[in-house]
């Protein structure tokens, strides 16, 4: 197992990691290409289709989300593995 900077061992597990790993960037990449997308629909003028963009804009919004709730996730898992769980 890992050694945490308090120099006991972490309660992460280094198979755990690229799970989350993935699922992050899998996330994230959704978005950059919504992201995208968007750009690409000024460009052509789709951009004007008022359902076509509000559709874009919902989709984009929900990767938003979803990818904000990954990492908030992630940092308050490692902070509880690292630092026990909060109480109070």
């Amino acid at each position: 197992m890992p050694w945490c900077a308090r120099g006991r061992q972490s309660a992460i597990h280094a198979e755990a990691q690229p799970l989350h790993r993935d699922a992050d960037r899998g996330r994230r990449r959704r978005l950059e290409i919504l992201r995208e997308e968007r750009a690409l629909a000024h460009l052509t003028g789709l951009i004007h289709v008022a359902d076509y963009v509000a559709d874009l804009d919902d989709d984009i919004a929900s990767a938003t989300n979803a990818y904000v709730g990954l990492a908030v996730t992630e940092i308050a898992t490692l902070r509880a593995e690292l630092g026990g769980a909060n109480f109070g």
